[in-house]
């Protein structure tokens, strides 16, 4: 069973001071899916009156094993913000993105943020698979960051003299 914390989007200002105008019902389903097989998942809906620890308390406060981000293209900056925060508060947690923010600017995710794996369409299936360890270059609808080992420089050198 996988820990898992999915956060809606985040946004200040005058239009909506700090949400949108329903609650994050993307994540609120991702969330029914994976409870519904087996897995442990909350949402953290930053405008709930109800939350009693903030979401960088919530992170620190579980050991999750995936946390994950709704973003919208008017919320992320502070997405984004928030991706570092639980990074450094979370640092051994996989990292994934997804909604319209995430999708249609998913490298511009993967480049600049500590998210790992961006999700380009519906996310249950997705999700449900790196739940159940599948190895994510089998899993269909997701784009991952492939970390690479540097070269050492002896190498690149006798390669470029060799």
């Amino acid at each position: 069973m996988k820990k898992v914390i999915l956060a809606g989007p985040f946004t200040k200002g005058d239009l909506f001071e700090h949400r949108f105008v329903t609650p994050p019902l993307g994540v609120w389903r991702l969330a029914s899916y994976l409870n519904k097989n087996d897995h442990h998942c909350e949402v953290y809906d930053y405008a709930d009156p109800q939350n009693k620890e903030s979401f960088e308390e919530k992170v620190k406060n579980t050991n999750w094993d995936i946390i994950g981000f709704s973003t919208q293209t008017a919320t992320e900056e502070y997405d984004i913000a928030r991706m570092f925060k639980a990074k450094e508060l979370s640092p051994n947690s996989v990292f994934v993105a997804g909604g319209s923010g995430a999708a249609l600017n998913y490298q511009f995710i993967l480049d600049k943020t500590p998210v790992d794996i961006v999700f380009l369409a519906e996310g249950e299936f997705p999700l449900l698979d790196l739940c159940n360890d599948k190895r994510w270059q089998d899993i269909d609808g997701i784009v991952f960051r492939k970390r690479a080992k540097v070269l050492s420089p002896t190498f690149i050198i006798m390669r470029r003299t060799g």
